[in-house]
């Protein structure tokens, strides 16, 4: 049974039952009308003489150079595979089946730019059960999800590598093993895909709603932010608001009568050099 994602309103449940259980996941056809119109608007920027960030420039310290019309496919190609630096075991199955879908659900939203040939692409990859090889270890940049997007979209470009059918295959192979054709990036397309942060390493969720950083947490209501006090403070029961974050309020109150860890702000620990300076270069400046 496919799984049908419709961006804004995919359940927990639908995303749970994908890592569970293997299902293919597809887009909803609604989304198709917003993702053409935004990819016409990225080609005609990208055909055009103005500079703009992703589509025909450089990026970092390079954002300033534009880059011709005739070189844009060769810059994307380009930054996916100097992104492609992750080491380490490849991630479980489900955990790439659940970033391909997360990545499905990203790109749905019409926003970013890419192609209907790119969703559909992924969504093969899905059915077909072409899943590429994602290192466990390494990124770039500060989202932290960079290196493990770029293995995917290297997949889709024909490089890297993917497991189909138990092997571990060249991206190409495994591509046509499973009758699927690679993509040429286009302007933006490499940007996008290596972005949005459907690789993120996401903390472990907490076991309660109303989950405790140091006796101290934030709640948003309509009437602003109440913010919880040492025990001893029994308003925090009476806060402004719907239900809902009375009851989240009362349940932090609770809990914070139960905590045994002091009151206060964690300061964080001083972390070594992972390469030590030698002591010439340890002196203090004038």
């Amino acid at each position: 049974m496919t799984i049908t994602l419709q961006p804004g309103s995919v359940s927990l449940s639908q995303l749970e039952t994908i890592y569970w259980t293997g299902e293919p996941a597809r887009l909803d056809p609604a989304a198709d009308a917003a993702i053409s119109k935004a990819a016409a608007r990225i080609a005609e920027i990208a055909a055009g003489n103005e500079a703009v960030y992703g589509i025909n420039t450089g990026f970092g310290k390079l954002a300033s150079i534009k880059i011709d019309a005739a070189d844009t496919a060769t810059l994307q190609r380009n930054l996916i595979l100097s992104h492609c630096c992750g080491v380490g075991a490849p991630l479980a199955e489900n955990i790439v089946r659940l970033i391909m879908s997360l990545k499905l659900i990203s790109l749905g939203r019409g926003a970013s730019g890419v192609r209907l040939d790119l969703v559909r692409l992924i969504e093969a990859m899905l059915d077909k059960g072409v899943i590429p090889v994602i290192p466990e270890k390494g990124s770039v940049g500060a989202s932290g999800d960079l290196a493990p997007l770029a293995h995917l979209a290297a997949v889709m470009m024909g490089e890297g590598e993917a497991f189909h059918a138990g092997e571990r295959l060249p991206g190409k192979m495994a591509l046509e093993r499973a009758g699927l054709t690679p993509v040429v990036l286009a302007a933006k397309e490499g940007l996008d895909i290596d972005s949005a942060g459907a690789g993120r390493p996401v903390p472990r969720p907490p076991r309660r709603q109303c989950r405790l950083d140091n006796r101290r947490h934030v709640h948003r209501c309509r009437h602003g932010i109440v913010r919880t006090f040492p025990s001893g403070y029994p308003h925090l029961a009476r806060t402004q608001g719907p239900d809902r974050y009375r009851r989240r309020a009362a349940c932090a109150s609770r809990r914070l009568r139960n905590s045994r860890k002091p009151f206060g702000r964690r300061r964080a620990r001083p972390r070594p050099l992972l390469h030590p300076l030698p002591a010439a270069s340890r002196r203090r400046l004038p």
